[in-house]
């Protein structure tokens, strides 16, 4: 197996072990949450202008939920562009799948590109001992910046060694 890719999968388990052991991995409605009361404190569109997000960007998203931010990168990024996503909830993914098709967007998986990891600024991660840079470079991302412009947010954007 290509080192790369195991890398990436490797990253991709941390993720999602991590994750699953906070509260927050559990089973939702995802149709009955208000997406737009997000976007007052995690603007998608400014999210995406912090890391880079344009016409043909490949972007993979951890945790995407029911597909707020995926959905509105897969618009962004255009036909051109590819958008990958994932969660650890059966009932996300299948609301996911949902919402593409419905949509008509197609996601994929590519490897090369940038990852950004956007965090809740209450888990106040240190310099020196933080699991999510830490996570990334095992995994063969190297630290571009961490941007705390967002209120209640911090976004990692990584890019491959």
């Amino acid at each position: 197996m290509n080192h790369k890719i195991f890398k990436l999968l490797f990253l991709i388990a941390v993720m999602a072990l991590v994750i699953s052991s906070f509260p927050m991995a559990q089973e939702y409605n995802w149709g009955a949450i208000d997406e737009e009361s997000f976007e007052s404190f995690q603007p998608t569109e400014k999210i995406m202008d912090i890391i880079g997000v344009k016409n043909k960007t490949i972007v993979g998203e951890v945790g995407a939920g029911g597909g707020r931010v995926a959905v509105r990168v897969a618009k962004r990024v255009g036909q051109s562009g590819k958008v990958y996503a994932n969660d650890i909830t059966a009932s996300a993914l299948q609301y996911m799948r949902d919402r593409i098709k419905k949509e008509n967007i197609k996601p994929s998986l590519k490897i090369r590109g940038r990852l950004a990891i956007i965090e809740l600024k209450r888990y106040a991660r240190s310099k020196g001992s933080n699991e999510i840079v830490d996570n990334a470079e095992l995994a063969g991302y190297r630290l571009i910046k961490v941007d705390n412009s967002l209120p209640k947010d911090d976004i990692y954007l990584f890019e491959i060694k």
